[in-house]
């Protein structure tokens, strides 16, 4: 069991949560189609449950961590810096 942790859907403005989706289809629509369309319901229907974390810096060469969670998605993404 993974605990939310970030900021929620229900507390983001309309914009912020037309990011949100737009940053899940990233994802998703790497299904096919009408597994995705079913996706993408799911989350927006659990949307103000779907929580957003960010740990890290904002600029271009700065590392960072994200996650996005709710009761249907899980997505995490680590940027690190090259090693080689």
């Amino acid at each position: 069991v993974l605990d939310f942790a970030g900021l929620p859907g229900s507390k983001l403005t309309v914009g912020q949560r037309t990011q949100l989706l737009d940053l899940i289809g990233v994802y998703v629509n790497y299904m096919k189609e009408g597994h995705a369309k079913v996706r993408l319901e799911e989350v927006r229907a659990h949307l103000d449950r779907t929580y957003f974390a960010w740990i890290g810096g904002t600029g271009d060469d700065d590392t960072f961590y994200y996650r996005v969670h709710s009761p249907v998605i899980l997505i995490e993404f680590d940027h690190q810096m090259p090693v080689a």
